[in-house]
């Protein structure tokens, strides 16, 4: 059985060992946020400066595979810049009116 505490401590420092904790805002969204969470998968929203696009890009292969190895299932990530989620409000809005937890949350001044 995962542990979402420990998923969530995991998830968190990655990140911060990535040096990303000022760059991006981190939710962790989908079934893992139900009370009846099956254990199929963690799903992860990243919303990030597009300067960083690369950073992420290569950072997000090794965190799949690390999690992968640690927890036995599979992280998804949903990996969009600040202008994105700016310019389509509407997939933000779907998600935040959902269960989710904020691992990172970085004051941009969009």
């Amino acid at each position: 059985m995962v542990s979402k505490r420990k998923v969530k401590l995991w998830l968190k420092e990655y990140l911060i060992q990535i040096q990303l904790v000022e760059k991006v805002e981190a939710f962790i969204i989908g079934s893992f946020c139900n009370k009846t969470f099956q254990e199929n998968d963690i799903d992860l929203l990243i919303i990030f400066d597009r300067k960083f696009c690369k950073l992420i890009a290569i950072s997000s292969f090794n965190m799949r595979k690390e999690f992968k190895e640690k927890f036995s299932i599979p992280l998804h990530l949903l990996r969009l810049t600040f202008q994105e989620a700016d310019e389509h409000p509407e997939i933000i809005n779907e998600i935040f009116n959902k269960k989710h937890f904020k691992l990172l949350y970085y004051i941009s001044f969009r």
